[in-house]
């Protein structure tokens, strides 16, 4: 079997190692427009794409093995004096391997992890550029960053995000959504993370001809500035919007009875399972018990991992 999971580098963290658990083949294509953080002071100074997201899924893929442990270790280390403070040494890491110039590098870095030959790292693209998002009142936020930390009212919505300039995928990454038999689309916010991939050019028509089932794992919270009065059937809304076709299932956290002291304030609400609005979508709920009882903010990877296997 053959998995595609489309996500942000959080999810990826999150989910990669326990789906690499099963024998399944796997490409993680992890959206690489990450504008904050020491990822967005790499990106303003040598352009290219996000590699702190994508330094999360190497280490999800990467081998438990003793051989990679103080790589692994190593690829974690935040500096926090002097010019490099704040700075992700495993983001040098991934930029000393030229990263971002091909799918080749990609290959090499995923040898010096220690992937498994059939477990692989994508982004939807290589060009460099900004994810943007139009709210309803007009106003235009530019940044990955700015739209996930939002620096505007959270309760003016959306209206549509793009990405500044364009971004094309690559025939490698097409030809990996074209052939997988299961699409998982999540976990990770709605527009700063997920939509980011398949706006680019080649990714939405892929998902539109592959025969995959595809699997969307809705979140757990209402987000300010993103979600703010989702419930699920809004999410695959917007989420076909710019897909341009319906996901077969959407996982939805059942558990809904959870004290919410402890939860980053932009963090609103259980998103609520509308049954009948999903319904008239054609959407098959899936509902089940997926949180991370450690952090509510997030799914349980051992959970989640296994509802994704079970489903046909």
């Amino acid at each position: 079997m053959k998995i595609v999971t489309i996500m942000g580098g959080t999810g990826s963290y999150v989910i990669l190692p326990e789906l690499k658990k099963y024998n399944v083949d796997i490409t993680a294509i992890i959206g690489g427009f990450d504008s904050g953080g020491s990822t967005g002071r790499i990106r303003r100074e040598f352009g290219g794409i996000a590699l702190g997201d994508l330094r999360r899924g190497f280490l999800g893929l990467g081998s438990d093995e003793d051989a990679y442990g103080l790589l692994k270790e190593a690829t974690k280390h935040r500096f926090n004096t002097g010019f490099m403070e704040g700075q992700c040494l495993g983001n040098f890491i991934l930029l000393s391997q030229e990263i971002g110039k091909g799918i080749e590098n990609i290959r090499k870095a995923e040898k010096l992890f220690g992937f498994k030959p059939n477990h692989h790292i994508m982004p939807p693209s290589f060009d460099d550029c900004q994810l943007c998002a139009e709210l309803e009142n007009g106003e235009i936020i530019e940044g990955e960053t700015n739209i996930d930390v939002p620096k505007h009212d959270s309760k003016i919505k959306i209206k549509r995000v793009f990405l500044r300039p364009e971004a094309f995928s690559y025939d490698e990454c097409i030809r990996e959504i074209e052939n997988a038999d299961k699409i998982v689309i999540g976990p990770g916010d709605l527009y700063s993370s997920i939509l980011q991939s398949i706006l680019v050019k080649g990714i939405k028509e892929a998902l539109k001809r592959s025969n995959a089932k595809k699997i969307f794992i809705c979140n757990i919270f209402t987000k300010a500035g993103e979600t703010h009065d989702f419930n699920v059937s809004d999410h695959i809304r917007e989420l076909v919007k710019y897909m341009g076709v319906k996901p077969d299932y959407v996982i939805i956290n059942s558990k809904t009875d959870l004290k919410l002291e402890g939860v980053k304030d932009c963090y609103l609400s259980f998103v609520e399972a509308d049954a009948e609005e999903l319904k008239k979508i054609g959407v098959k709920p899936v509902l089940a018990d997926t949180v991370n009882y450690k952090e509510l903010k997030k799914h349980d990877p051992q959970k989640l991992a296994k509802v994704i296997m079970e489903l046909g």
